[in-house]
């Protein structure tokens, strides 16, 4: 019965749309900051990181998972994979994953060789820093109401992790 409710659920999401947030929902994008420099995670950061890698969304359209920033430059926190969400003509709201990655212009001093290649996560890998996988949310009615209401990475955080859209 959920894979019927699921097939349904996405076939009212154009195509056009399924096919963007899948690809970018799919990969966990390089965060490059700064090893020498302070910083505060914000959208600037993801846009630029994501633009780099070929991904093109504007800040306004990037929003943080819930809770505190990310501050550095915090060696513990390299490799460590975050959360954060893009949202896509006032319908969807695709979450993503990032890799914090401290980089330098000194090459001797970055911590990871860049890997152009962007990656998948797995359920472990999420596990391991405390998330969990999420799904796309798309309401062709628009977003408006939940920016009303509350910040995108509270809303997705309180959705069950099988929730496929706005037709929960």
């Amino acid at each position: 019965e959920f894979l019927a409710q699921k097939d349904t659920r996405i076939a009212k999401m154009p195509r056009d749309l399924a096919k963007i947030a899948s690809k970018i929902s799919s990969t966990i994008v390089p965060i490059y900051v700064s090893i020498r420099n302070d910083w505060v995670l914000n959208p600037l950061i993801l846009a630029t990181s994501m633009e780099q890698h070929g991904i093109r969304i504007p800040v306004k359209c990037l929003h943080l998972a819930g809770g505190e920033p990310m501050k550095g430059p915090d060696l513990k926190e390299d490799g460590r994979l975050i959360r954060f969400y893009a949202t896509i003509e006032d319908k969807l709201i695709v979450p993503l994953l990032g890799r914090i990655l401290h980089v330098s212009l000194d090459e001797d001093t970055n911590l990871f060789p860049e890997d152009q290649q962007l990656k998948t996560a797995n359920n472990a890998q999420l596990l391991q820093f405390g998330l969990r996988p999420e799904t796309i949310y798309f309401n062709p009615n628009g977003l408006q109401q939940i920016f009303e209401k509350e910040e995108i990475g509270s809303f997705m955080a309180k959705r069950p992790s099988n929730a496929i859209t706005g037709a929960e």
